[in-house]
């Protein structure tokens, strides 16, 4: 007999414990859930052929419905991510992606990541989704960053560690765990060191304490490393905008970069795949399960429990 499982718990990227309570389910009860919580997902299936998948190799259900909880990305430090989720404005109206499903609209991508375990998913009715303007959210970024000599987020997320860690060796701070909290507050020393260089343009030179200029000298170092660092500097030093507006606008910027957010109703498929995010509860089904379906879910009897 054939399971639906609610899993009202974590499922992330990485493996999480979650709990599973199991409820018994006939045809009728499973086009209940097309007909009510899914409905505005199983119409874009039926009717424009809208398919969202997700690669799990760690999820054993056939069938699930699955509240996600929060995920740090895999392999990479978590800088954009708390940046996109918590701190950047033009990004508030997304859902957030530290507490979302990462999914894609490419069956072959989701069986590379789940090693061949994969899943169609329907995201429940009102859903926000995030969509990316490429197959991967890393390379949907290149409007902006190729021109501050950042190829990908990968790139990104290595220039912010090492900026991170120049600012905080420069006062003497001890290392935390980076969190948004953490973010705000080297924010904040960026632009207090910002300000500081902006001084020296200002100033008479004579009228700058020594220890000042010492450590002027010291951020001057710090932000001729690389080309995104000098574009941050000569941005401030004309226009005083700060730190964390300056990501926003020029690195991180959703419209810039044609990444969209729409309701499930809304969502259309793009002529090439995406990768898609929802901080919503969804409905998997294994992807085999799914395909052996197909011809009852074609069937009278089938549009017959649908119309009841």
């Amino acid at each position: 007999m054939n399971i639906l499982n609610e899993l009202d718990s974590i499922l992330s990227k990485e493996v999480e414990p979650y709990e599973v309570n199991e409820l018994e389910y006939d045809m009728q009860k499973f086009a209940t859930l097309f007909k009510t919580r899914f409905s505005e997902a199983y119409q874009k299936f039926k009717h424009e052929h809208c398919e969202i998948f997700r690669g799990d190799k760690n999820l054993d259900k056939e069938i699930s419905i699955v509240k996600p909880g929060k995920r740090a990305s895999q392999n990479t430090s978590n800088y954009y991510t708390i940046l996109i989720s918590h701190l950047l404005p033009s990004w508030k109206d997304f859902p957030k992606r530290d507490s979302s499903f990462i999914c894609t609209t490419d069956p072959d991508m989701a069986g590379r990541y789940g090693s061949g375990t994969f899943f169609i998913v329907f995201p429940e009715n009102g859903a926000n989704l995030g969509v990316c303007s490429a197959s991967d959210f890393w390379y949907s970024f290149e409007n902006q960053l190729e021109d501050m000599a950042i190829s990908d987020l990968s790139y990104f997320n290595q220039f912010f560690d090492k900026f991170y860690y120049r600012i905080i060796n420069f006062y003497s701070l001890p290392e935390h765990d980076i969190s948004t909290e953490e973010l705000k507050k080297f924010s904040n020393l960026v632009d207090q060191s910002l300000e500081l260089m902006l001084s020296y343009y200002q100033k008479n030179i004579n009228d700058i304490p020594d220890e000042d200029k010492a450590k002027i000298n010291s951020l001057r170092q710090i932000f001729e490393m690389n080309t995104p660092l000098r574009e941050i500097r000569d941005e401030y030093l004309r226009n005083q905008t700060p730190f964390l507006q300056q990501i926003d606008q020029n690195f991180l910027n959703p419209e810039k970069n044609e990444i969209q957010h729409c309701s499930i109703g809304e969502f259309k498929l793009g002529e090439k795949y995406s990768e898609i995010w929802t901080d919503t509860s969804c409905l998997f089904i294994n992807y085999n399960t799914w395909k052996i379906w197909q011809p009852y879910m074609s069937s009278p009897e089938w549009e017959k429990i649908m119309n009841e």
